[in-house]
């Protein structure tokens, strides 16, 4: 797992979310990575896992599904992807405020009739 030392001891505590469940896994999915967050959580676990290699997209499927048992390391991971989901999301925030300051107010735009239709009057 990625909270090894490399002499080899484990740190006493880590971030980690407690007890989860299905909900949780599709919850964290979902938050982070949109509806389409199965296949990005997968990679992403799978990174984190290190040397440990990566795991099968169904694996998430059935933790997400409750068909397949949520092994232990999935909390600290989920911990992880939810802080650096924070993270994109508050530098993306940044951009779009540093985006909308350039917002300005202008008059509407010349509309033209629609094509093959006979003006109203």
């Amino acid at each position: 797992m990625f909270f090894f030392f490399t002499d080899g001891t484990t740190p006493a505590a880590v971030p980690s979310l407690p007890n989860v469940t299905p909900a949780d896994v599709k919850a964290v999915g979902e938050a982070v990575y949109g509806h389409l967050w199965h296949r990005q959580l997968t990679d992403r676990i799978g990174a984190l896992r290190e040397d440990s290699g990566k795991i099968a997209p169904t694996a998430v499927y059935g933790w997400a599904a409750g068909e397949r048992p949520i092994p232990a390391y999935v909390g600290p991971m989920l911990a992880r992807v939810l802080e650096e989901g924070e993270g994109d999301l508050l530098r993306r925030l940044g951009e779009i405020r540093a985006l909308r300051k350039r917002v300005e107010m202008l008059p509407p735009p010349a509309v033209r009739p629609p094509r093959n239709r006979p003006p109203t009057a």
